[in-house]
């Protein structure tokens, strides 16, 4: 991604032991492997919210913090970005037919919002969009922070929210809701974008 990875150079009291051309190698004293932390998969300088993405030899993610030392023992299959102070956490599923379940959890590595669901985006405005497994095709859904669904229907589709209205798919048509679940724009439209600056 063209990111050089000496923007790291300020985690070098972490125990970093190898730089390479995609990220930085640390020896943790929290793990036995060296964990490998991804400037692609988080903040520029590798370190958002007070902590780091890193993975382990096995390939399981987990935090690593400005001391070094792991906030959790790796176990995500995946860790997002952290947007609005939470990231996406990715776990196999439970079932046969769930291939994994994502959720939320926060710097601390608690899971504010337990892995439940089929995809999950990031926050906006302290909104995101959730997908359910089991409600399909109408599993797209809106949650805040605490996941609590804001809307008690769930659309086919579903945009984030953008100047107060957000986009939904319903009977194959798009349209525009607003944060209270009333339409704003009935569905007709066949494809729609975000609003901006009063214009979708």
């Amino acid at each position: 991604d063209g990111t050089d990875p000496k923007i790291l150079r300020h985690a070098s009291t972490t125990g970093m032991s190898a730089e390479t051309t995609e990220g930085a190698i640390f020896s943790s004293p929290d793990s036995r492997d060296d964990l490998w932390i991804s400037p692609a998969n988080n903040h520029p300088d590798g370190f958002k919210e007070g902590v780091a993405v890193v993975k382990d030899a096995k390939g399981l993610f987990s935090l690593l913090n400005g001391k070094g030392e792991l906030v959790f023992g790796p176990k995500y299959q995946h860790i997002s970005e952290f947007s609005q102070g939470l990231a996406v956490v990715t776990i196999l599923g439970t079932r046969k037919d769930l291939w994994f379940l994502k959720g939320y959890i926060d710097p601390g590595g608690n899971e504010v919002i337990p892995p439940a669901f089929a995809e999950a985006e990031a926050f906006i405005d302290g909104i995101a969009i959730v997908r359910e497994y089991d409600s399909f095709p109408f599993n797209a859904r809106f949650v805040d922070t605490k996941g609590e669904f804001l809307i008690g229907a769930a659309f086919q589709d579903a945009r984030p929210f953008s100047e107060g209205v957000a986009a939904v798919k319903i009977d194959g048509l798009w349209g525009f809701i607003e944060k209270t679940g009333e339409i704003a724009i009935p569905p007709v439209f066949e494809g729609v974008g975000l609003f901006s600056e009063g214009i979708a």
